[in-house]
């Protein structure tokens, strides 16, 4: 049985990820804080080799991905496309030109941030996907585990 703390720990770093995250899927998804919108996005995603179908899902979990963190709803869903699409994300960093060069010179350089950031919220989801949501979620108000009945 998990304790309080685990639970809050979860519920902050749920909210770390998705909190993070949500910026840049409203960017994404309806062009807000100076972000391009769908279409353009999805444009982007091309124009980077990526086909429609995967820089839509790209957008679903940035968006709601960060959406189901933060409230806790459908958890091990949300943190598994957030990880996944972030790990995609970090692969891009690393891949141009030449990774042996690029993991130079993000990891010990100064453009760490640059590989950090999707790195870091990869990594948090995935720690997300494989401990649950926690107490404090929707999840556990709708698929908690209920007390045996007596009798």
């Amino acid at each position: 049985m998990r304790g309080k703390e685990v639970d809050l720990g979860l519920l902050v770093l749920r909210i770390a990820v998705g909190g993070s995250l949500i910026y840049y899927g409203c960017q994404k998804m309806f062009g807000l804080f100076a972000g391009h919108g769908f279409p353009q996005t999805i444009q982007m995603y091309a124009k980077m080799g990526f086909p429609p179908l995967f820089g839509t899902l790209s957008i679903f979990a940035e968006f709601f991905g960060s959406l189901g963190l933060i409230t806790g709803t459908l958890t091990r869903v949300a943190a598994l496309g957030v990880s996944v699409n972030m790990a995609v994300a970090t692969w891009v960093v690393l891949k141009k030109p030449d990774i042996i060069a690029n993991i130079f010179k993000y990891v010990l350089m100064t453009d760490a941030q640059t590989l950090n950031y999707p790195l870091l919220l990869c990594l948090g989801a995935l720690a997300i996907l494989l401990t649950g949501a926690g107490r404090f979620s929707i999840d556990a108000k709708l698929f908690g585990k209920r007390a045996p009945k007596k009798g």
